[in-house]
């Protein structure tokens, strides 16, 4: 089983070889029918050095869903925190159709606190080219449980360049939430 208490902690994902072709559904992904709760915090997506660092982590699939990280507990004992991590470093120049979202939770309950997508100091940090149609959600949180209360607050989104203006399906959703309180978010 996979039931109990999760800790994904002070981890680095990041790609080496940007001339191979490259595709990321999720960096981190809890997807569980079992009761648990997980803690996932300070975590570093993108970039091809730790830290995020390095150059750009350069995402090829024309049209996957890219998410940094993913959570869906259905029978969660407690609630989650997802805080502290930073996603950044990232380009998409491919042509199609996809979407990217920086923290999604689809069921359970979880606090999503003091994240960073998108370095607040580096300019067009997270890019999306001219010939890719994105749908960008910073985070989102949609479960439908309500035992637990949950906030999102201290995150932030920043310097997030999405360069294709003729695409039909492209959207920027900060963030998108239901059964939950926001406070401080920027």
């Amino acid at each position: 089983g996979n039931a109990g208490s999760w800790i994904i902690s002070n981890n680095h994902f990041y790609f080496t070889d940007n001339a191979a072709a490259f595709k990321i559904s999720e960096a981190i992904s809890i997807t569980s029918i079992e009761n648990l709760f997980a803690t996932i915090s300070s975590n570093y997506i993108g970039g091809t050095a730790p830290f995020a660092g390095g150059s750009p982590l350069n995402e090829t699939s024309s049209t996957i869903g890219t998410v940094g990280i993913y959570v869906n507990i259905m029978n969660a004992i407690s609630k989650s925190t997802i805080s502290g991590n930073v996603i950044k470093n990232m380009q998409r120049n491919s042509t199609g159709t996809g979407s990217f979202t920086g923290i999604a939770v689809q069921s359970g309950p979880a606090d999503i606190i003091n994240n960073v997508i998108g370095d607040p100091l580096v300019a067009n940090d997270l890019t999306f080219g001219v010939n890719g149609d994105i749908l960008f959600q910073g985070i989102t949180s949609v479960t439908a449980q309500n035992l637990f209360a949950v906030s999102i607050s201290g995150n932030s989104l920043n310097n997030i360049s999405m360069l294709n203006t003729f695409g039909n399906n492209g959207q920027f959703v900060g963030l998108n939430y239901s059964n939950t309180t926001t406070s401080n978010g920027t």
